[in-house]
Protein backbone atom coordinates (compact mmCIF):
# COMPACT_ATOMS: atom_id res chain seq x y z
CA UNK A 1 0.00 0.00 0.00
CA UNK A 2 2.79 2.46 0.91
CA UNK A 3 4.40 2.36 -2.55
CA UNK A 4 1.75 4.61 -4.13
CA UNK A 5 0.76 6.68 -1.11
CA UNK A 6 4.48 7.41 -0.68
CA UNK A 7 4.09 10.01 -3.44
CA UNK A 8 1.82 12.06 -1.17
CA UNK A 9 4.35 11.99 1.64
CA UNK A 10 7.16 12.95 -0.75
CA UNK A 11 5.25 15.97 -1.99
CA UNK A 12 4.06 17.21 1.39
CA UNK A 13 7.03 16.44 3.66
CA UNK A 14 9.50 19.00 2.36
CA UNK A 15 9.18 21.35 5.36
CA UNK A 16 11.35 19.21 7.65
CA UNK A 17 15.13 18.97 7.64
CA UNK A 18 17.23 16.17 9.12
CA UNK A 19 17.45 16.17 12.89
CA UNK A 20 14.93 18.98 13.33
CA UNK A 21 12.75 18.80 16.45
CA UNK A 22 9.12 19.42 15.40
CA UNK A 23 6.56 21.59 17.12
CA UNK A 24 3.78 19.52 18.67
CA UNK A 25 0.04 20.10 19.06
CA UNK A 26 -2.39 17.69 20.73
CA UNK A 27 -5.84 17.44 19.14
CA UNK A 28 -8.63 15.67 21.07
CA UNK A 29 -10.86 13.44 18.96
CA UNK A 30 -14.54 12.88 19.69
CA UNK A 31 -15.86 13.68 23.17
CA UNK A 32 -13.43 15.88 25.07
CA UNK A 33 -13.98 13.96 28.30
CA UNK A 34 -12.89 10.67 26.71
CA UNK A 35 -9.60 9.57 25.21
CA UNK A 36 -10.24 8.22 21.70
CA UNK A 37 -7.53 5.95 20.37
CA UNK A 38 -6.71 6.73 16.73
CA UNK A 39 -5.78 3.52 14.90
CA UNK A 40 -5.05 4.82 11.38
CA UNK A 41 -4.42 8.16 9.65
CA UNK A 42 -4.59 9.02 5.95
CA UNK A 43 -6.04 11.58 3.51
CA UNK A 44 -9.36 11.29 1.73
CA UNK A 45 -9.77 12.11 -1.97
CA UNK A 46 -10.41 15.77 -1.12
CA UNK A 47 -7.27 16.15 0.98
CA UNK A 48 -9.02 16.04 4.37
CA UNK A 49 -7.61 13.87 7.13
CA UNK A 50 -9.36 10.52 7.45
CA UNK A 51 -9.00 8.92 10.88
CA UNK A 52 -9.93 5.45 12.01
CA UNK A 53 -10.72 5.16 15.73
CA UNK A 54 -11.99 2.28 17.85
CA UNK A 55 -15.60 2.39 16.65
CA UNK A 56 -15.76 5.45 14.39
CA UNK A 57 -14.22 6.93 11.24
CA UNK A 58 -13.67 10.69 11.30
CA UNK A 59 -13.08 13.33 8.62
CA UNK A 60 -11.05 16.29 9.90
CA UNK A 61 -10.67 19.59 8.02
CA UNK A 62 -8.24 21.15 10.48
CA UNK A 63 -10.90 22.58 12.79
CA UNK A 64 -13.88 20.22 13.06
CA UNK A 65 -14.49 16.48 13.03
CA UNK A 66 -17.24 14.75 11.07
CA UNK A 67 -18.20 11.12 11.66
CA UNK A 68 -18.52 8.92 8.57
CA UNK A 69 -21.88 7.16 9.11
CA UNK A 70 -20.92 3.63 8.07
CA UNK A 71 -23.46 2.10 10.43
CA UNK A 72 -23.02 -0.45 13.21
CA UNK A 73 -20.16 -2.93 13.62
CA UNK A 74 -17.43 -0.95 11.85
CA UNK A 75 -14.04 -0.70 13.60
CA UNK A 76 -11.51 0.70 11.10
CA UNK A 77 -7.97 -0.65 11.28
CA UNK A 78 -6.34 0.57 8.04
CA UNK A 79 -6.91 3.10 5.26
CA UNK A 80 -5.63 2.79 1.69
CA UNK A 81 -5.75 5.80 -0.63
CA UNK A 82 -4.58 4.80 -4.11
CA UNK A 83 -5.55 5.25 -7.76
CA UNK A 84 -8.40 7.61 -6.93
CA UNK A 85 -9.89 5.19 -4.40
CA UNK A 86 -10.15 5.25 -0.62
CA UNK A 87 -10.60 1.86 1.02
CA UNK A 88 -11.04 1.21 4.74
CA UNK A 89 -10.30 -2.19 6.29
CA UNK A 90 -12.06 -3.15 9.51
CA UNK A 91 -11.55 -5.37 12.52
CA UNK A 92 -14.80 -7.18 11.69
CA UNK A 93 -13.37 -8.20 8.29
CA UNK A 94 -15.21 -5.85 5.94
CA UNK A 95 -13.56 -3.62 3.32
CA UNK A 96 -15.42 -0.36 2.66
CA UNK A 97 -15.06 2.27 -0.07
CA UNK A 98 -15.42 6.04 0.31
CA UNK A 99 -15.65 8.34 -2.74
CA UNK A 100 -14.84 12.06 -2.94
CA UNK A 101 -18.46 12.94 -2.14
CA UNK A 102 -18.17 10.75 1.01
CA UNK A 103 -20.61 8.19 -0.33
CA UNK A 104 -19.71 4.74 0.91
CA UNK A 105 -20.32 1.15 -0.05
CA UNK A 106 -19.11 -2.32 0.89
CA UNK A 107 -16.36 -3.83 -1.29
CA UNK A 108 -15.95 -7.06 0.70
CA UNK A 109 -18.35 -8.23 3.38
CA UNK A 110 -17.12 -9.28 6.82
CA UNK A 111 -18.30 -12.82 6.09
CA UNK A 112 -16.08 -12.91 2.97
CA UNK A 113 -12.84 -11.94 4.74
CA UNK A 114 -13.67 -13.47 8.15
CA UNK A 115 -10.53 -11.99 9.78
CA UNK A 116 -9.15 -8.66 11.00
CA UNK A 117 -7.99 -6.51 8.06
CA UNK A 118 -4.52 -5.03 8.65
CA UNK A 119 -3.74 -3.61 5.21
CA UNK A 120 -5.07 -3.39 1.64
CA UNK A 121 -3.23 -3.18 -1.68
CA UNK A 122 -5.14 -2.26 -4.86
CA UNK A 123 -3.96 -4.43 -7.78
CA UNK A 124 -6.31 -3.05 -10.45
CA UNK A 125 -9.89 -1.81 -10.86
CA UNK A 126 -11.37 -5.15 -9.82
CA UNK A 127 -8.74 -6.87 -7.65
CA UNK A 128 -7.48 -6.06 -4.14
CA UNK A 129 -5.09 -7.88 -1.80
CA UNK A 130 -6.23 -7.98 1.83
CA UNK A 131 -3.68 -8.58 4.61
CA UNK A 132 -5.26 -10.37 7.59
CA UNK A 133 -4.43 -11.61 11.08
CA UNK A 134 -5.28 -15.30 10.53
CA UNK A 135 -5.81 -16.01 6.82
CA UNK A 136 -2.62 -14.58 5.31
CA UNK A 137 -3.21 -12.64 2.09
CA UNK A 138 -6.60 -12.78 0.38
CA UNK A 139 -6.87 -11.84 -3.29
CA UNK A 140 -10.42 -10.59 -3.80
CA UNK A 141 -12.50 -9.72 -6.85
CA UNK A 142 -15.96 -8.22 -6.26
CA UNK A 143 -16.55 -9.65 -2.77
CA UNK A 144 -15.14 -13.05 -3.67
CA UNK A 145 -11.83 -14.56 -2.54
CA UNK A 146 -10.15 -15.91 -5.70
CA UNK A 147 -6.82 -16.85 -4.08
CA UNK A 148 -5.72 -17.43 -0.49
CA UNK A 149 -1.94 -17.06 0.02
CA UNK A 150 -0.96 -18.69 3.33
CA UNK A 151 1.85 -20.77 4.86
CA UNK A 152 0.42 -23.77 3.01
CA UNK A 153 1.44 -22.31 -0.36
CA UNK A 154 4.56 -20.34 0.56
CA UNK A 155 3.75 -17.30 2.73
CA UNK A 156 6.18 -16.97 5.65
CA UNK A 157 3.34 -16.61 8.22
CA UNK A 158 -0.45 -16.29 8.20
CA UNK A 159 -0.37 -13.20 10.45
CA UNK A 160 0.24 -10.33 8.02
CA UNK A 161 0.75 -6.68 8.96
CA UNK A 162 1.55 -4.96 5.64
CA UNK A 163 1.41 -5.52 1.89
CA UNK A 164 3.08 -3.20 -0.65
CA UNK A 165 3.82 -3.13 -4.35
CA UNK A 166 7.47 -2.90 -5.43
CA UNK A 167 8.93 -0.72 -8.21
CA UNK A 168 9.50 -3.84 -10.37
CA UNK A 169 5.81 -4.77 -10.19
CA UNK A 170 6.23 -7.48 -7.58
CA UNK A 171 5.03 -7.39 -3.98
CA UNK A 172 6.45 -7.60 -0.47
CA UNK A 173 4.49 -8.47 2.64
CA UNK A 174 5.46 -8.07 6.31
CA UNK A 175 4.43 -10.93 8.60
CA UNK A 176 4.99 -12.44 12.03
CA UNK A 177 7.96 -14.28 10.50
CA UNK A 178 9.83 -11.83 8.31
CA UNK A 179 9.20 -10.66 4.75
CA UNK A 180 7.88 -12.58 1.76
CA UNK A 181 8.62 -11.28 -1.75
CA UNK A 182 6.47 -12.58 -4.60
CA UNK A 183 4.88 -11.82 -7.95
CA UNK A 184 1.22 -12.27 -8.81
CA UNK A 185 0.45 -13.32 -12.39
CA UNK A 186 -2.74 -14.83 -13.77
CA UNK A 187 -4.11 -15.59 -10.30
CA UNK A 188 -0.88 -17.43 -9.41
CA UNK A 189 1.86 -16.71 -6.84
CA UNK A 190 5.37 -16.85 -8.34
CA UNK A 191 9.05 -16.02 -7.58
CA UNK A 192 9.04 -16.49 -3.82
CA UNK A 193 11.92 -14.99 -1.81
CA UNK A 194 12.27 -14.43 1.94
CA UNK A 195 14.07 -12.30 4.51
CA UNK A 196 13.97 -12.89 8.28
CA UNK A 197 16.18 -12.56 11.34
CA UNK A 198 18.46 -15.36 10.14
CA UNK A 199 19.10 -13.45 6.90
CA UNK A 200 19.75 -10.08 8.54
CA UNK A 201 16.49 -8.48 9.70
CA UNK A 202 16.47 -6.86 13.13
CA UNK A 203 13.34 -8.82 14.10
CA UNK A 204 11.24 -11.69 12.77
CA UNK A 205 8.01 -9.88 13.70
CA UNK A 206 7.73 -7.15 11.04
CA UNK A 207 4.97 -4.84 12.27
CA UNK A 208 5.61 -1.79 10.06
CA UNK A 209 6.88 -1.31 6.52
CA UNK A 210 7.20 1.30 3.82
CA UNK A 211 8.53 1.02 0.27
CA UNK A 212 10.66 3.97 -0.85
CA UNK A 213 10.84 3.82 -4.68
CA UNK A 214 12.96 6.99 -4.93
CA UNK A 215 15.86 5.55 -2.94
CA UNK A 216 14.98 1.93 -3.83
CA UNK A 217 14.63 0.81 -0.21
CA UNK A 218 12.19 -1.25 1.81
CA UNK A 219 12.14 0.01 5.40
CA UNK A 220 10.86 -2.42 8.04
CA UNK A 221 10.18 -2.02 11.75
CA UNK A 222 10.10 -4.89 14.22
CA UNK A 223 8.43 -5.66 17.51
CA UNK A 224 11.61 -5.19 19.55
CA UNK A 225 14.70 -5.21 17.35
CA UNK A 226 14.33 -1.84 15.65
CA UNK A 227 14.54 -0.92 11.97
CA UNK A 228 15.97 -2.74 8.96
CA UNK A 229 16.49 -1.32 5.47
CA UNK A 230 16.54 -3.67 2.51
CA UNK A 231 17.64 -2.71 -1.01
CA UNK A 232 14.81 -3.55 -3.40
CA UNK A 233 17.20 -4.67 -6.16
CA UNK A 234 19.39 -7.28 -4.41
CA UNK A 235 17.63 -7.53 -1.01
CA UNK A 236 20.74 -6.62 1.01
CA UNK A 237 19.87 -5.87 4.65
CA UNK A 238 21.19 -3.14 6.98
CA UNK A 239 19.77 -2.82 10.48
CA UNK A 240 19.96 -0.53 13.50
CA UNK A 241 22.73 -1.51 15.89
CA UNK A 242 20.95 -0.29 19.02
CA UNK A 243 17.21 0.17 19.56
CA UNK A 244 15.93 1.00 23.08
CA UNK A 245 12.50 2.30 21.99
CA UNK A 246 10.61 -0.98 21.65
CA UNK A 247 7.91 -1.85 19.15
CA UNK A 248 7.77 0.03 15.85
CA UNK A 249 4.24 1.00 14.75
CA UNK A 250 4.73 3.05 11.57
CA UNK A 251 7.41 4.41 9.22
CA UNK A 252 7.27 7.29 6.72
CA UNK A 253 9.91 8.96 4.56
CA UNK A 254 10.61 12.63 5.38
CA UNK A 255 13.63 13.18 3.12
CA UNK A 256 16.35 11.48 1.13
CA UNK A 257 17.38 8.34 3.02
CA UNK A 258 15.63 9.71 6.12
CA UNK A 259 12.55 8.31 7.88
CA UNK A 260 10.35 9.01 10.88
CA UNK A 261 9.48 5.98 12.99
CA UNK A 262 6.66 5.87 15.56
CA UNK A 263 6.95 3.54 18.55
CA UNK A 264 4.86 1.97 21.28
CA UNK A 265 7.06 3.65 23.90
CA UNK A 266 5.92 7.11 22.71
CA UNK A 267 9.18 8.03 20.97
CA UNK A 268 9.24 9.53 17.48
CA UNK A 269 12.60 8.39 16.12
CA UNK A 270 14.40 9.71 13.06
CA UNK A 271 16.36 7.00 11.22
CA UNK A 272 18.76 7.99 8.44
CA UNK A 273 21.38 6.28 6.32
CA UNK A 274 24.90 7.66 6.71
CA UNK A 275 27.30 8.04 3.73
CA UNK A 276 29.06 4.92 5.06
CA UNK A 277 25.80 2.98 4.89
CA UNK A 278 25.13 2.75 8.64
CA UNK A 279 21.72 3.47 10.17
CA UNK A 280 21.69 6.46 12.55
CA UNK A 281 18.81 6.83 15.03
CA UNK A 282 17.82 9.90 17.06
CA UNK A 283 14.70 10.75 19.08
CA UNK A 284 12.98 13.94 17.88
CA UNK A 285 9.97 13.69 20.22
CA UNK A 286 9.10 11.66 23.32
CA UNK A 287 5.60 11.57 24.81
CA UNK A 288 3.68 9.46 27.29
CA UNK A 289 1.20 7.94 24.80
CA UNK A 290 2.03 5.19 22.32
CA UNK A 291 2.46 6.58 18.79
CA UNK A 292 0.83 4.77 15.87
CA UNK A 293 -0.15 5.58 12.29
CA UNK A 294 1.59 8.62 10.76
CA UNK A 295 0.43 10.65 7.76
CA UNK A 296 1.12 13.96 6.01
CA UNK A 297 -1.34 16.64 4.91
CA UNK A 298 -1.19 19.00 1.92
CA UNK A 299 0.63 21.75 3.84
CA UNK A 300 3.52 19.60 5.07
CA UNK A 301 2.26 18.83 8.58
CA UNK A 302 2.44 15.30 9.93
CA UNK A 303 -0.45 13.84 11.93
CA UNK A 304 0.00 10.87 14.23
CA UNK A 305 -2.59 8.63 15.79
CA UNK A 306 -1.99 7.80 19.43
CA UNK A 307 -3.65 5.99 22.31
CA UNK A 308 -5.02 9.34 23.55
CA UNK A 309 -6.04 11.08 20.33
CA UNK A 310 -4.36 12.90 17.46
CA UNK A 311 -0.94 14.61 17.49
CA UNK A 312 0.18 17.22 14.97
CA UNK A 313 3.90 17.51 14.20
CA UNK A 314 4.86 20.63 12.27
CA UNK A 315 8.05 22.41 11.30
CA UNK A 316 9.35 25.35 13.36
CA UNK A 317 9.81 27.13 10.02
CA UNK A 318 6.09 27.00 9.16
Amino acid sequence: MRYLTFLLFLLFAGSFVRGQVPFVKFVPVGDEDQNVQVKCVSLDLNGFLLLGADKETYLYNGSTFKVVPWGANVSPRCITNENGKTLVGCAEGSVLSLDKFHRYRTICAASTINAVVHDIEIVNDSTIIVATDTRGLLFCIRDKVVLEFTKKNGLSDDYVYKISKLPDGGYVTATDHGLTFFSYEQKTIRKLLYRDQLTGLSDNICRAMTVDPTDSFIVVGGQQGGVSIITSKDLEVTRTERWPWGQVNDIVRIGKKTYWVTTQSGALVEVSISPAGRLISAVVYKGESALGSLGADKTGNFWCGSTTGLIKFYSPDM
